[in-house]
C-alpha cells in the first residue's frame, strides 16, 4: 500500500492517582478501660494528562504535530506534601492558589520524578505515624486513672545509724506483681495506585491506487493496584502501686523473699500476690478491730494515699512530729511479720525495740529486683526512728 495522502486525528488521555491513608486505635484495661484512636497523614495524589493532533493535509505539518504535542504540557500542584489532596492536569491548567507550577521539559523525566515524590511522601507519612504512636504510648499516664501525686512515687533506703545493730523502719511499695495495664495497639496503613490510559485516532487515507480508507481505532488500558499493611503488638505499663510503711528489725535495708502471699492491700475486696519479706522485716499495722489479724491494706499505713507517714501523722495527738509513747496509738501499733514458713505474728513496737517514729521523711527511690530483674518492691521515701537505746533507724 502506497499513501498519497492522509488526514487524522489522534488522542490520547491517562488518568493515574495514589491514595495512602494510615491510622491507629489503641485500647486498654485493667479495671478500668480506655481507648483512643487516631487517623492521619492521609495523602491523595490526582494526575490527569491529555494530547491532542490535528494533522493538516501537509505531510510535513502532521509529524511535527505528532512529535511536538509530547512534551509540551504544564503540572499543577504539590505531589509530596502529606495531606495534599491538590491535583495534577497535563493539560495546561493553571496552578491552585498556594501549589507550585512545574513546567518539566520532558515527560518521561517528568512522571520519574513525580514518582520519586510520591514515594518520599508515602514514606515519610508511615514514618510519622509510627512516631506519633510511639509519643502516644510513652506521653500516656496511668496516674490520673489513680491519684495524681508525688506521693505516689515509690520508697528508697536511706541508712543513717551509727549502729551496727540499729533496726530499720522503711516505707516501700511492695508488690511482688504489680496490677498492670494491658494495651493493645493496632497501627494500620493502605495504599491504593489505580491508572487508565486511552488511545484513539481517526482519520482518512487516500492510496496511490485511488482509494479513501477511513479508519477508526480506540484502545484503553487500565490496571489498579492496593496494599494493606498492620501491625499489632501488646505493651505493658505497672500502675500506681500501694505504699505500705515497712520496719526492718534486724536487717539494713529491707529484705524480700523469693515466697509470696495473698493479701488485699489495696481494699477492694480482691486479694492480690504480695512480695513476701524476710522475718527481720515486717509491716507497720494497726489492728483496729483488735481480732489479733491484719484482715487487709485498711489496717496498713500508705495503701489508700500513698503516703504512710501522712497517715500515720493522724495519731500525732501531742502534735510533736513523732509516734512515741506519749500518743495513745503507740501502744496499739504492731509489726506485722512472716516467719519462714509463712505464719503470721503481731508485734508490739516495745516488743520490736521501736521507741519513736518520726514523722519526717525525705524522697528517695530504689528498685527491689530479683535475680532475673522482675520487680519485686519499689522503695519510695525515707524517715528514721529511735530504738530505746538512742540508735537510729531508717523509715
Amino acid at each position: 500500500m502506497i499513501i498519497a495522502d492522509s488526514n487524522m486525528s489522534m488522542s490520547s488521555r491517562r488518568h493515574y492517582s495514589q491514595k495512602v491513608s494510615s491510622g491507629m486505635v489503641a485500647a486498654g484495661s485493667s479495671g478500668n478501660s480506655f481507648s483512643f484512636g487516631m487517623s492521619q497523614a492521609r495523602s491523595s495524589l490526582s494526575q490527569k494528562e491529555s494530547y491532542f493532533s490535528n494533522s493538516s493535509d501537509s505531510p510535513d505539518r502532521k509529524y511535527d504535530d505528532m512529535f511536538l504535542m509530547m512534551p509540551l504540557y504544564n503540572r499543577s500542584g504539590r505531589l509530596n506534601v502529606p495531606d495534599d489532596s491538590s491535583k495534577t492536569d497535563l493539560a495546561g491548567e493553571e496552578s491552585p492558589e498556594g501549589t507550585e507550577a512545574l513546567t518539566p521539559a520532558y515527560n518521561k523525566a517528568s512522571l520519574v520524578s513525580m514518582r520519586q515524590n510520591v514515594s518520599f511522601s508515602y514514606t515519610e507519612i508511615t514514618r510519622k505515624v509510627y512516631m506519633s504512636l510511639l509519643d502516644f504510648i510513652q506521653s500516656l499516664s496511668f496516674r490520673g486513672m489513680f491519684h495524681d501525686t508525688d506521693s505516689l512515687s515509690c520508697n528508697s533506703v536511706s541508712d543513717t545509724s551509727s549502729s551496727d545493730k540499729a533496726s530499720k523502719t522503711l516505707s516501700i511499695t511492695n508488690q511482688i506483681s504489680p496490677t498492670v495495664w494491658t494495651v493493645r495497639t493496632r497501627y494500620s496503613s493502605t495504599y491504593e495506585e489505580k491508572e487508565s490510559t486511552s488511545f484513539s485516532t481517526t482519520g482518512t487515507v487516500k492510496t496511490a491506487d485511488g482509494r479513501e480508507l477511513n479508519f477508526n481505532l480506540d484502545m484503553t488500558m487500565s490496571r489498579r493496584y492496593m496494599e494493606e499493611h498492620s501491625i499489632e503488638f501488646v505493651s505493658s505499663f505497672d500502675t500506681v502501686l500501694t505504699d505500705p510503711l515497712v520496719i526492718n528489725l534486724r536487717c539494713n535495708p529491707v529484705s524480700i523473699s523469693d515466697k509470696s502471699f495473698s493479701f488485699d492491700i489495696d481494699c477492694d475486696g480482691k486479694d492480690e500476690t504480695i512480695a513476701q519479706m524476710n522475718p527481720e522485716s515486717g509491716f507497720l499495722a494497726l489492728d483496729k478491730n483488735s481480732d489479733g489479724i491484719i484482715n487487709d491494706g485498711s489496717e496498713l499505713f500508705g495503701t489508700k494515699t500513698g503516703n504512710g507517714f501522712s497517715e500515720l501523722a493522724e495519731y500525732d495527738s501531742d502534735g510533736n512530729g513523732w509516734i512515741d509513747e506519749n500518743d495513745e496509738v503507740y501502744d496499739q501499733l504492731k509489726v506485722w511479720v512472716k516467719d519462714e514458713n509463712g505464719k503470721d505474728k503481731l508485734l508490739s513496737l516495745k516488743e520490736a525495740n521501736v521507741g519513736a517514729i518520726c514523722l519526717g521523711s525525705s524522697k528517695t527511690t530504689f528498685h527491689v529486683t530479683d535475680d532475673d530483674n522482675n520487680l519485686k518492691a519499689k522503695v519510695r521515701s525515707s524517715g528514721m526512728y529511735l530504738h530505746e537505746d538512742g540508735s537510729a533507724g531508717s523509715v
